[in-house]
């Protein structure tokens, strides 16, 4: 039966009455899902949500009341790329899936099972990825045996890394720190706009909640953002986000002229980083921190081809502070 008519007949008549025959063949999976939304009032979505990776399936486990009901004939016509979805759709979630002794007890009693990328070649860059899990995990096991069960527990970062988003710049492998010391908010050439809610919600929870002692404003060499800024090519959508970086090529065309094109790259890579740490002190919450726990901001530039990491001296002179405080302070 065509697709169209099967439409017309589901609009004339419950799921039931269909002909099983016809079911079992391959329907279109918009039909599907609507037979099946018709029939059992959304279960199907809900498991089908359920199989996506980093879905935590601890109420599927506590309502079976979701798997009840389930008509056989519709499982046949379940495509077998989707071998997981039928295992957990058809077997009432009584697949086991395999843990080790390391797992915590939430997690290993709220995890599917979920199919892994066998069609993927050990070469590919996801595959090879995900197979390194393991050995980082029983490594880290090894050395710090303590570590993963006190990440479960919570978090208390002393630093707030702001940083870009680029490949070159993992902040916890280059400040040489382990998972949970360093909370991060990373974008293209990291930019800080008293707009971008993004940036300013990461602000706010670090400095008020988790309450670290340091925010670290870095950019770094080579930076793909800051090199779009000094070109003045159509980017398309990117465009929005760099106008920070070229409002800032502006205020300062003339020194970023009289410099070779290497001189003016890293030069508009410190400005970038001192407007960020500018844009850091005048937010309120920053400076309820600074006068209240002393939280300090600092301002780094990271160079991609040696590793290095050095320090801007953004110290301003007393009178400076004060005015902003009186400016941006809010009660």
């Amino acid at each position: 039966m065509p697709p169209l008519a099967l439409s017309k007949l589901h609009m004339r008549c419950p799921v039931s009455s269909l002909p099983r025959s016809n079911l079992t063949t391959s329907i279109p999976v918009r039909l599907r899902r609507s037979l099946c939304q018709h029939q059992h009032q959304g279960s199907f979505l809900q498991l089908q949500r359920a199989t996506k990776p980093g879905f935590r399936s601890s109420g599927l486990k506590h309502r079976p009341s979701l798997l009840e009901g389930v008509p056989s004939f519709l499982s046949s016509s379940i495509p077998s790329s989707t071998t997981s979805f039928r295992r957990l759709y058809c077997s009432k979630h009584t697949a086991t899936p395999t843990t080790s002794s390391n797992d915590s007890e939430e997690y290993r009693d709220a995890r599917i099972d979920i199919m892994p990328s066998a069609n993927l070649s050990p070469d590919d860059a996801y595959a090879r990825a995900f197979n390194n899990n393991s050995e980082w995990r029983r490594s880290l096991a090894e050395t710090e045996p303590e570590l993963f069960e006190q990440m479960s527990k919570g978090q208390s970062p002393q630093i707030l890394w702001i940083g870009c988003a680029d490949s070159r710049c993992p902040e916890t492998t280059i400040l040489g720190l382990k998972p949970g010391e360093i909370f991060c908010h990373r974008n293209i050439a990291n930019i800080l706009v008293n707009t971008d809610i993004n940036s300013l919600s990461v602000i706010q929870y670090a400095v008020q909640y988790l309450q670290v002692k340091h925010i670290i404003v870095c950019g770094h060499t080579q930076c793909g953002g800051i090199a779009a800024a000094l070109d003045n090519k159509k980017l398309g959508l990117i465009d929005t986000w760099l106008m920070p970086l070229r409002a800032l090529r502006q205020d300062n065309l003339a020194l970023l002229n009289s410099l070779n094109e290497v001189e003016r790259g890293l030069k508009m890579v410190e400005l970038n980083v001192r407007n960020s740490v500018k844009q850091l002190l005048a937010n309120p919450v920053v400076i309820d921190g600074m006068h209240e726990r002393g939280l300090q901001v600092h301002g780094l530039i990271y160079d991609v081809g040696s590793g290095e990491l050095r320090e801007l001296d953004i110290e301003e002179d007393e009178e400076v502070v004060k005015s902003r405080v009186v400016a941006f302070k809010t009660v």
